[in-house]
């Protein structure tokens, strides 16, 4: 485990996540059905089309939902 990596894991994780990593943590199709159920939505936008960003917590919970049984369905 790189130095880098091993520093990381001393912080807890971080309240925000980039879309790129909820797709990643959530895998894209559970994304965009979250997405369209809305039991997910951005909590900030960089202005001018930029990145976009939503609640670590937020994810967690559509993962936690799933992990229940449940799926979003729109």
């Amino acid at each position: 485990m790189s130095l880098k990596l091993k520093r990381k894991t001393l912080f807890p994780p971080p309240s925000h996540m980039a879309q790129a990593e909820v797709i990643e943590f959530l895998r894209r199709q559970v994304f965009e059905d979250a997405m369209r159920a809305g039991w997910l939505r951005p909590c900030a936008r960089k202005p001018e089309g930029g990145s976009v960003y939503y609640a670590f917590r937020e994810v967690q919970e559509v993962s936690e939902r799933i992990a229940s049984g449940e799926y979003p369905a729109a």
